[in-house]
């Protein structure tokens, strides 16, 4: 792709265990592959500044799990949760 990292925007970080989807801002002399390794990049459209950490407004979740009783046990009856990578 040859763009330099100081170039490349988002507004911020995943969790590299999840599916995520984010939008990421790329100088437009860069063309965009469709696909790097894992990351495939589909075209939205132009902005006039880069995206930077901070500029995401929310968060979507979708939880799937083998073992529904215990989301909607964690749902029912919220706390913090702290979870390590295995």
């Amino acid at each position: 792709m040859g763009v330099p990292l100081s170039k490349i925007g988002y507004a911020g970080t995943k969790d590299k265990h999840a599916v995520t989807y984010q939008y990421v801002t790329v100088p437009q002399q860069y063309k965009l592959p469709e696909r790097i390794g894992m990351s495939y990049f589909k075209f939205e459209g132009y902005l006039r500044d880069r995206i930077t950490i901070g500029d995401l407004e929310g968060n979507n979740f979708e939880v799937t799990s083998p073992n529904p009783k215990r989301i909607l046990s964690f749902i029912q009856n919220p706390r913090i949760v702290t979870v390590s990578p295995s």
